[in-house]
């Protein structure tokens, strides 16, 4: 429990110097906010390796959304857009990234049915198998 708790506290202060870290970096002149960006994705593929299928899947869509949004707001911002045309067009895009954000939930909801139903089960015959070897 120590161990984890260390773990824990020392990912948070890591986390919390990085972004700070990152901060600065968007006011340097000579590549700041490539250095910025570099960082947070090298960041991001490492805590992205230690996901399961699930937790991808669901990072993925959220990833997606967010992905969507960004790209929606900086058209919006580059072409000035007649006001209607550009709504349309970010509705089209927050559709998009909700009905893909959806189906991964649906997608996960299922697998992490599908595992408490399996944990459940080991739980159970863990249990009868420690009562059967139970002293009377």
């Amino acid at each position: 429990m120590r161990n984890a708790t260390k773990s824990f506290v020392r990912f948070s202060f890591a986390m919390t110097a990085l972004g700070a870290r990152q901060m600065v970096r968007l006011f340097e002149r000579d590549r700041g906010l490539d250095h910025a960006a570099n960082s947070f994705d090298a960041v991001t593929h490492a805590a992205e390796s230690q996901l399961d299928d699930t937790a991808r899947g669901l990072y993925k869509a959220g990833d997606h959304l967010q992905s969507g949004m960004v790209d929606a707001v900086a058209a919006l911002v580059s072409r000035a857009p007649d006001p209607r045309d550009a709504m349309s067009r970010m509705r089209e895009a927050v559709e998009r990234s909700v009905d893909a954000t959806r189906d991964a939930f649906r997608s996960a909801k299922d697998d992490v049915s599908d595992a408490a139903d399996a944990a459940a089960s080991a739980v159970e015959s863990a249990v009868d198998a420690a009562a059967d070897a139970a002293p009377a």
